[in-house]
């Protein structure tokens, strides 16, 4: 899906008069129900902004079609909020205008001098905590421009104080500043910077987190600030995602990861929690997917950390949850990329990780001894790479130690454990660090039987065997 934006500004209207069920009325106008919607009211000339999350199709057959659509949405409702009046209905690249039951396309609605952000730097920022932002774009200094912070339908402003010369109509280079009050409740979330003027302009995402996801995040500004082309505005990505820039996968990045902590944010004590579940429910298991991969290749730890911890409370709902995020895990190996990317942070991090289930019991989802394809456990993996002493300790320092306990037992598909794989590459080191450590374990635990368990997971319909020590 993409993120964007459909704003409406309608003409003599009062926040009053908006007819409760109007959110309802332009699902049904979109035709495609959105995943994700969010928006809030702004007074002078009422100013309806919008954010969904929609197919590309979706976005495609609205804008090629928005004459003809916001006719439909005239004529069809059955509210005179529509008819009588005047309004405006701009998305990214068409703007409608209706008067006195006519309807109009702007050809060109675009001008030189709109403002437009390319970039917003933080791109995170901490929870509750006061932000200097940085804006950078075009247009950013002309008379008349506003800048808006819209969040959960609530919103600041700041209109810019004119710094471009007189007679001045583009400004290449602009640079301005935006003050975050730092909202004690607002800890995790997303919150979007609006540049506008005479109803022309983008917006940026900003993402609300603890300290070390925010610091994750900013290396994502390189990123976002070398790129350069026409548009880089939320609400402007590309159509076909197999054609995206880099820029533009960050952006969708930022969004998604955006939706995801919105509703994370209504997991909070004061929250009900049959909203918050089915908030979370909401969030796909594919999209959970897309944002664990962004967050493993980037060998971020904390992110990756907080994004699983959502997932498991979402995988809690229900079995059939669980057995969906199980199979999904399972599918792409997290820990196995980790280990070939020799991320000794990310292995730890992963083996660490811990789900405290309802029972209270332990559920550890990344285990060291876990076959992917060709039956390579990332105790294999680890033991066939150069210079990975920190991943093999990493890999059997597990709080249940099965990493230790199966180096010499767990096989691959051709019958070789991971001991056999590091004498055959040569690494001795490996073979010696783990003797070393079952040796220390031996002297400093007591005496335990060992027994092997085969544990049938259906996700995969493997044999893993489990191994639990009873001591006497």
């Amino acid at each position: 899906d993409r993120t964007g934006r459909i704003i409406f500004k309608l003409f003599g209207k009062e926040p009053g008069t908006v007819p409760g069920n109007l959110r309802d009325e332009i699902v049904n106008w979109l035709k495609h129900s959105p995943s994700e919607m969010e928006g809030y009211i702004r007074p002078g000339c009422l100013v309806l902004s919008m954010y969904l999350s929609m197919p590309a199709i979706a976005w495609d057959e609205l804008e090629e079609n928005l004459l003809q659509r916001v006719n439909t949405l005239v004529q069809s409702s059955d509210l005179d909020f529509w008819r009588k009046g005047r309004f405006l209905v701009r998305t990214d690249t068409q703007l409608v205008s209706y008067k006195d039951g006519m309807t109009r396309l702007s050809k060109s609605w675009r001008t030189w001098n709109t403002p437009e952000l390319t970039f917003v730097s933080p791109i995170a920022v901490v929870g509750g905590r006061k932000t200097s932002l940085v804006l950078k774009g075009r247009n950013l200094t002309i008379p008349g421009t506003q800048i808006h912070c819209t969040s959960t339908g609530k919103y600041i402003s700041k209109e810019v104080l004119c710094s471009a010369y007189p007679g001045t109509i583009y400004d290449d280079s602009g640079v301005e500043t935006f003050d975050l009050p730092g909202e004690p409740h607002l800890i995790i979330g997303r919150c979007f910077i609006e540049v506008e003027n005479r109803f022309r302009g983008n917006s940026f995402p900003v993402i609300v987190a603890n300290s070390s996801v925010c610091e994750e995040l900013r290396n994502l500004e390189a990123e976002l600030e070398d790129s350069q082309f026409f548009d880089v505005s939320s609400d402007d990505q590309v159509h076909d995602a197999r054609r995206l820039k880099p820029r533009d996968h960050v952006l969708h990045f930022l969004n998604e990861l955006g939706w995801l902590f919105q509703k994370a944010a209504a997991c909070t004590p004061s929250t009900k929690s049959d909203i918050s579940d089915s908030d979370l429910i909401q969030f796909s298991t594919a999209r959970f997917k897309y944002l664990l991969l962004f967050s493993n290749e980037r060998d971020w730890c904390s992110l990756s950390k907080t994004l699983l911890d959502i997932l498991a409370k979402r995988s809690l709902v229900s079995d059939e949850l669980s057995q969906e995020t199980l199979e999904m895990l399972s599918e792409i190996h997290l820990l196995n990329r980790a280990v070939k990317r020799r991320s000794s942070r990310m292995v730890h991090s992963l083996v660490q990780f811990v789900v405290i289930c309802p029972d209270n019991s332990r559920l550890y989802p990344f285990l060291p001894n876990l076959p992917g394809p060709g039956g390579l456990t990332p105790l294999h993996l680890a033991a066939s790479i150069d210079d990975a002493e920190d991943i093999v300790d990493a890999l059997t320092d597990d709080p249940q130690q099965i990493g230790l306990i199966c180096w010499h037992s767990v096989l691959d598909d051709n019958g070789q454990s991971p001991e056999t794989y590091a004498k055959l590459r040569n690494n001795h080191s490996y073979n010696e660090l783990v003797a070393q450590k079952l040796v220390d374990r031996k002297n400093s635990q007591p005496c335990g039987i060992l027994k092997e368990i085969p544990y049938n997971k259906q996700m995969d319909k493997k044999k893993i065997f489990m191994y639990i020590y009873e001591f006497s």
